[in-house]
């Protein structure tokens, strides 16, 4: 499939969706031409390599540590597949041989790397592939829980952070689950069952005595409650769901001496309610309850004890100290029933009994697991549900418990797909486009089109990426893809010297992760070119972020199209997103921009550095020159350094006309900034104006590292 440099926005993104389906084919080698000797590895790699790449790839001391002598034969490349995709990707783009090396035809470096990814890929279809249960992460777990449920609320931020691989967090080969993720989970699924579904038993909230709110060193804590040794009280702090009638249940006892049993009272919401004789023993406590009525919110309920004695000569022992002792107090209500909850009305039908249970666990289970459920694993289910009403329990807790068991169950926390060759069905087609658009679970109307197999067919996928991307669910593509493709995750822990850059605010950087989201989702939205990544000559702004870019008539703190006036902002590489991301706190670095731009625009990823290289440090006076580029050049003399950063630091250089929080300057260290640059294949540009130029000579290159980017996101896996 040609991908040519016009591709619109939700064409790469329908694209995606067909792939992440199943529905290409592979493509066919076949042009109807006659081909009278078929390129191989042996007859137009082994050459093409000993002529032009050995005499820097081969020994001991091969430049980047790549020794190429040792492949004669296609078995052996194929051995080491990842080494040659690296050389096919840098045999396409022109990379190598550098500049002023002898050098290949177009037409012999085509053959090449069309004959090495032939090698590669011939290698990744030998056996079954490999197919790893690709667990929610935690972005997917709180949307999937919110569409389930109804619950809207955040229950992964008490995970730990999912690992990510290929740059994105929801790569299944890395996303294991611990056991203390696993208690993570249980304790998660109970909360929400919780929230969701109110059971009758879910309005008794109980205080134990000995953890009440003491006020005093006269109330300690006993060994069955709170002792009470004087005059004072003790407190529950108690929340109440809603305004309406509760009911409050003390339960204690006296510790009884003198001529009068002992008193107590509650008190409530600045009133006093009692008192009452408490003539009860530790022998027999009693439960005491209070009618109340009371609005919405946290109140303290007091227990206190009123008419303390104490004779300590009298001749009864058991007659000289009176005291009090408070075992428990409890909350029941709102005794009109209360509001149910918009979750449970929609996870429990109105009027539904526990003649429905069945039915109930069959849909909701049907949800989560994503697809129809087996007899045996509905069994199961109701099976556990129905010890919470054998028990003597309500229906809402069998409803409760039997949500909790979905909830940890390995069919919702996983997306489970079919092994082996063997197509993916409707249902695992709508959960891998569900996931990839909007990370969550499919909605009604994509269960319906997989249980009438209709998501096979492209015209239907079609129709349904265009309708999926119009859904506000969609967000989630920028907050899942964007914002990891294009590192705004990390921008929200980059912070700047404050005496270097006083003008730098949170509120700003908020803003610039708004803009580029914001410009992510237009690109989406309006279904325009991706090229507009690289060249757009619009951006979103504020009040804030406006000011920041020297454009006028911008005011408010709504984010709002606007066209750059001048050539020297345009796309994404000019965005102070990208540009503080990429810089120190006290300056830029010309090295963290290409690197970047290589990654991210090109696909093209430098080597690391080699071990015991150091970089520049965040401190201007590390070398004595005057300016970054100076120091910069001064770095590349370093022989083990001069071949990536011969890379890098074209890309970085012109953009040093932007500071560290992007805004533009002429000048750095009061020197004039020299923005030139100059590739490695000799090309030369000039400033951010030139850099843009320099990528759209490339759009074919990026569209590419684009897709890639995309497909790595909607399929969990690392491409092969």
């Amino acid at each position: 499939m040609a991908w040519i440099g016009g591709l619109k926005g939700t064409s790469l993104l329908l694209g995606g969706a067909l792939l992440v389906a199943g529905l290409f084919a592979p493509p066919s080698d076949s042009n109807g031409a006659k081909v009278l000797l078929r390129p191989t590895f042996e007859r137009n790699v082994v050459p093409l390599v000993k002529k032009f790449c050995l005499s820097c790839h081969s020994g001991d001391g091969a430049m980047a540590g790549l020794d190429l002598s040792g492949y004669k034969t296609a078995a052996e490349a194929n051995r080491a597949t990842e080494v040659w995709s690296k050389v096919a990707k840098n045999l396409a783009i022109g990379h190598m041989p550098p500049k002023g090396r002898p050098a290949p035809t177009q037409s012999e470096r085509d053959v090449a790397v069309r004959v090495i990814k032939g090698l590669t890929a011939s290698k990744e279809s030998d056996g079954l592939p490999h197919v790893t249960l690709r667990r929610l992460n935690r972005f997917e777990y709180d949307n999937t829980v919110r569409d389930l449920t109804g619950v809207a609320f955040r229950p992964s931020e008490d995970f730990p952070s999912d690992d990510v691989g290929y740059g994105f967090d929801n790569i299944g080969d890395v996303l294991s689950i611990s056991p203390l993720l696993m208690e993570k989970y249980l304790r998660a699924a109970q909360l929400i069952a919780t929230k969701a579904i109110v059971a009758p038993e879910d309005r008794v909230t109980r205080y134990e005595g000995n953890r009440l709110r003491r006020i005093s060193e006269s109330a300690i804590g006993f060994d069955d409650g709170t002792l009470l040794m004087s005059n004072t009280s003790v407190f529950a702090d108690h929340t109440f769901p809603e305004s309406g009638r509760y009911k409050i249940r003390i339960t204690a006892y006296g510790i009884q001496a003198g001529p009068e049993p002992v008193r107590m009272a509650v008190e409530f919401r600045g009133r006093r309610i009692g008192p009452t004789d408490l003539t009860a023993t530790a022998a027999n406590p009693i439960t005491l309850e209070y009618p109340v009525e009371t609005e919405a919110g946290k109140t303290s309920i007091g227990v206190s004890f009123l008419n303390d004695y104490y004779q300590p000569t009298a001749s009864n022992p058991k007659d000289r100290d009176r005291n009090m002792v408070v075992t428990a107090v409890e909350v029941e209500g709102p005794l009109d029933g209360g509001q149910v909850p918009l979750s449970q009305r929609h996870l429990i039908p109105p009027g539904s009994t526990s003649a429905d249970l069945r039915a109930i666990l069959s849909h909701l289970a049907g949800q989560a697991y994503r697809r129809p459920l087996r007899k045996e694993e509905l069994d199961r289910l109701v099976t556990l549900a129905r010890k919470a009403s054998d028990g003597g329990q309500s229906f809402e807790r069998a409803v409760q418990l039997g949500l909790t068991a979905i909830l940890v169950s390995p069919n919702f926390l996983f997306k489970v797909e079919t092994p082996g060759t063997e197509a993916l069905d409707s249902y695992q087609i709508a959960t891998r486009l569900s996931y990839f658009l909007w990370s969550t679970m499919p909605d009604d109307q994509l269960e319906a089109l997989a249980a009438k197999g209709e998501l096979s067919k492209p015209a239907t996928l079609k129709a349904q990426v265009d309708r999926m991307l119009a859904d506000p669910r969609a967000v989630a593509l920028v907050d899942g893809f964007a914002a990891q493709w294009l590192e705004l995750r990390k921008l929200q822990s980059v912070t700047l010297d404050p005496k270097t850059f006083p003008d730098f605010s949170l509120a700003l950087r908020d803003d610039m992760t708004r803009e580029t989201k914001a410009f992510f989702a237009n690109v989406v939205r309006e279904n325009r070119s991706v090229i507009d990544f690289l060249d757009a000559p619009y951006t979103f702004a504020d009040e804030r972020l406006a000011t920041l870019y020297a454009l006028g008539g911008v005011t408010g703190s709504q984010m709002r199209k606007v066209n750059l006036p001048d050539g020297r902002r345009g796309g994404l590489l000019t965005q102070a997103s990208f540009l503080m991301v990429t810089s120190n706190p006290t300056r830029t670095s010309p090295v963290k921009r290409g690197k970047w731009v290589l990654d991210n625009l090109l696909g093209t990823p430098p080597p690391p550095p080699p071990p015991g290289v150091g970089d520049l440090g965040d401190a201007t006076k590390v070398l004595d020159a005057k300016t970054l580029r100076e120091r910069m050049e001064a770095h590349r003399k370093n022989p083990d350094c001069a071949s990536c950063h011969a890379k890098l630091d074209p890309i970085g250089f012109s953009l040093e006309n932007f500071d560290a929080m992007g805004r533009w300057r002429d000048e750095d260290a009061g020197a004039k900034i020299d923005c030139d640059g100059v590739m490695p294949d000799g090309t030369r540009f000039r400033g951010p104006q030139g850099l843009r130029a320099l990528m759209l000579t490339r759009k074919d290159q990026f569209v590419r590292c684009l897709t890639e980017k995309l497909m790595t996101y909607a399929l969990g896996r690392g491409l092969t």
